[in-house]
């Protein structure tokens, strides 16, 4: 991950939304909404603050890249998995997108969709009695089965345990 300099009114400003999220997983139910809202918060300050350091120059680092780029999988995820989906509306390379995006946040293009889809999936595991079949269509799978194995690779147990579980 890049670093950066924060000023003292920044570090403030993002150590409160570190504090709210604390709370918020400490309250019984957990708000995830609420939750998510301050995590995006957070995202875009800490962002808005790296281009104010100076790296906005940059082309590698460049976090309109990043910022459409993650709009855009958090709107098509469920129906585009391909990274060159992604790439095509940005007008880029797939090359040169899995270069930024590892960059920014540590994972290739491939695996942020599917991180990304993957905790989607767990937050309707979580709050709906979906059975896993629907849920692998509904997150674009055409193969159950295939959506069982990347679930499991990526959290570590599959859908079904998950849910029986009930924890994130």
């Amino acid at each position: 991950f890049p670093f950066f300099r924060l000023s003292e009114k920044r570090f403030e400003r993002l150590r409160l939304l570190v504090d709210d999220m604390h709370e918020c997983l400490a309250e019984q139910p957990v708000f995830y909404d609420l939750l998510r809202a301050e995590l995006w918060q957070f995202i875009f300050l800490a962002e808005k603050e790296y281009v104010i350091d100076g790296n906005q120059g940059r082309k590698d680092n460049n976090p309109n890249y990043i910022a459409r780029f993650i709009n855009l999988v958090n709107s098509n995820f469920t129906s585009h998995h391909d990274p060159a989906f992604y790439a095509d509306k940005l007008s880029i390379t797939p090359n040169y997108l899995n270069k930024i995006v590892k960059k920014a946040t540590g994972y290739n293009t491939r695996d942020y969709i599917m991180n990304r889809i993957m905790s989607e999936a767990s937050y309707l595991l979580r709050l709906t009695p979906v059975n896993v079949n629907q849920l692998a269509e509904r997150m674009g799978f055409d193969d159950p089965n295939y959506f069982i194995r990347c679930y499991k690779k990526i959290k570590g147990i599959t859908p079904r345990e998950f849910q029986k579980k009930g924890t994130l």
